[in-house]
């Protein structure tokens, strides 16, 4: 993108055009439509610039979602307006799609732990029933079970829920370092969860969650991860 924007938080990709991605950063958000080769700001109806998290609707890719100071916000088409779509004056850091059950959407804030829509993003409804630590940085969703779903926090570790969030639970035996900025559950196999933290690296769980241990990437700071 340059030497002027460099603070890119997350990207996410149209699923039916790979030339198409966009970019969420500390400037707001980015399209490129020919693989980054150039890239074009998307600012219209954003209230503030910084978004942390970007997502594209899988079966309407048209519509994209973007984690911002002031709430999340969604455009219609394709990034070129943007309105207010919930949580207005929350901090929300992601946004996660669910894996088999697209209209499911999942967020987490700053401080106010843990949202879900069932509609699309058109409501949301808070869930954090056990959740003791309320900034959340990560959200992963089981691949097949849509009720299983983990959350990385901040100063909290790891917490999960089975009953699609109706409750959680803190699951962090074997973090050293309990602030996680990253989650990845393996697709093909789902009871291995990759936990990535600020300042402690990478940590691996092959039961679920019950337990961790350290992995890769001593005291580095584990922003993403990704598996195709």
């Amino acid at each position: 993108t340059g030497w002027d924007v460099t603070e890119v938080l997350k990207l996410d990709g149209d699923p039916s055009d790979p030339s198409t991605v966009y970019a969420a950063t500390a400037y707001g958000i980015f399209k490129t439509t020919d693989a980054g080769e150039t890239w074009q700001e998307k600012p219209l109806g954003l209230v503030l610039p910084f978004t942390s998290d970007v997502l594209v609707d899988r079966p309407d890719p048209s519509r994209v979602f973007a984690a911002s100071e002031e709430g999340i916000f969604l455009s219609r088409d394709g990034g070129k307006t943007w309105s207010p779509a919930g949580l207005e004056g929350k901090g929300v850091r992601v946004i996660v799609q669910d894996p088999t059950r697209p209209e499911f959407f999942w967020a987490g804030t700053e401080e106010d732990g843990v949202f879900l829509s069932s509609d699309r993003g058109t409501t949301w409804t808070q869930k954090n029933s056990g959740l003791k630590h309320l900034t959340v940085y990560a959200i992963a969703v089981h691949p097949s079970q849509s009720s299983i779903v983990y959350a990385g926090t901040h100063g909290g570790g790891v917490y999960k829920t089975s009953d699609g969030g109706r409750s959680w639970m803190s699951l962090s035996k074997g973090l050293a370092v309990l602030d996680v900025h990253s989650l990845l559950v393996m697709r093909t196999r789902p009871d291995v969860v990759f936990a990535g933290t600020l300042n402690g690296g990478l940590y691996r769980s092959t039961n679920g969650g019950s337990t961790w241990e350290f992995n890769s990437q001593d005291e580095g700071q584990v922003w993403g991860l990704s598996s195709r």
